[in-house]
């Protein structure tokens, strides 16, 4: 669950009218190379869109009859953004788990309450005693002719809907310092503890035992760090 990270699939052709910039969710979905949200177009809660050099929102590029949803995907047309044609743009797309249905078993013993009476008779000019005894639930005895009752068990079981536990993917790009060349004592510092629990980002919800791997990259050329 989660956002996904930025991806492209297209660059559009600024010279073929016919052409544009269409990024088509179902397929970025089942494309191995990107299998957006495990493939499941279910899960798909949010998308959002940008021009991919500047970074800017797909709103506010300035371009034509732009399309951003999470039923096609981005979708630009140059015959509406003649002459310049379309930008080129990316798309990321929040996933999140569907509910699951689990049984839970509950049990009930529900117990019966018998009274037994016994008569003892001793002597001739002795009057009858009687005593009654009175027995609920499950009981153990040791005399003659008593009738004991245990109760009866019963199993009931209930339909409960639980959150479906799934696992965090890659967080969207972020960046919170900009460095300053002309100062020989700075540079550029992403903390990772520090935005974790920062709330502009709030990484992995602030549990840095959930970081299993990071990635970085040159913000304006997408270079990756290590090239």
């Amino acid at each position: 669950a989660g956002w996904t990270p930025w991806v492209s699939s297209h660059k559009p052709n600024p010279d073929d009218v016919m052409d544009g910039d269409t990024e088509d969710l179902s397929l970025l979905a089942n494309a191995d190379d990107f299998n957006l949200c495990g493939g499941d177009m279910s899960m798909v809660a949010d998308i959002d869109c940008r021009e991919i050099n500047s970074q800017t929102p797909w709103t506010s590029t300035g371009q034509s009859d732009l399309i951003c949803d999470t039923l096609t995907g981005f979708y630009c047309s140059n015959s509406m953004n003649y002459p310049e044609g379309c930008h080129d743009y990316e798309i990321s797309v929040l996933c999140q788990c569907p509910p699951t249905t689990t049984q839970t078993t509950t049990s009930t013993v529900t117990s019966t309450t018998t009274t037994h009476k016994t008569t003892q008779t001793t002597g001739m000019h002795h009057p009858q005693e009687t005593t009654e005894h009175t027995t609920t639930g499950a009981v153990t005895t040791t005399g003659t002719n008593i009738p004991v009752t245990t109760g009866a068990a019963t199993t009931t079981l209930q339909e409960a809907t639980t959150p479906k536990v799934c696992v965090a993917g890659w967080t969207p790009w972020v960046s919170s310092h900009k460095p300053n060349p002309d100062d020989v004592m700075d540079g550029d510092t992403e903390d990772l503890s520090l935005l974790a629990n920062a709330d502009d980002f709030n990484l992995c919800g602030g549990d840095m035992s959930m970081v299993a791997d990071i990635d970085c990259r040159e913000i304006n050329s997408q270079t990756e760090w290590s090239s």
